[in-house]
């Protein structure tokens, strides 16, 4: 990764992938904030049902792309010169594990400050933002090392 620029082509593909890593990181914290709760799943096969599911649902995921893509690319162009600028004077922060914790911690950090008090949080708020961060901080990395080896 050795004096690698920004890959404009990773932090187009992270934020567009920003607005479906959180409405996944949602998903996934509804069982965490309550382990024990039923989570109801009534599917019908009226047409209503199938409408919903073969023309709304990728209309609705598309505009979820353009909305989050809109409001991540910024901060994921950012990460993304900070963290190969600094992959350039130290090896040890190129691994994955680095950019995945830096990204989380950029995320997160922010709305845990100007949330609720820790005694008052739920368990789980934070977890769309830490998926969210790490997943779009991995995929800005995508290919930086075949670069540098280059």
């Amino acid at each position: 990764m050795a004096r690698a620029t920004v890959r404009f082509g990773g932090v187009a593909m992270a934020s567009l992938a920003a607005g479906p890593l959180f409405l996944l990181g949602a998903v996934i914290s509804i069982p965490i904030q309550d382990p024990a709760a039923a989570i109801p799943i009534d599917i019908a096969l009226d047409p209503a049902s199938i409408g919903l599911i073969v023309l709304e649902l990728p209309v609705a995921f598309v505009l979820l792309m353009m909305f989050g893509g809109v409001i991540a690319v910024l901060p994921n162009l950012i990460g993304n010169a900070a963290l190969t600028w600094l992959g350039d004077r130290n090896p040890g922060t190129q691994l994955p594990a680095f950019w995945a914790l830096v990204g989380a911690t950029a995320f997160a950090a922010p709305v845990a400050a100007l949330n609720w008090t820790w005694d008052e949080a739920p368990s789980g708020y934070l977890v769309p933002f830490v998926f969210t961060g790490a997943c779009c901080a991995l995929i800005c990395r995508r290919g930086l090392e075949k670069e540098g080896a280059a």
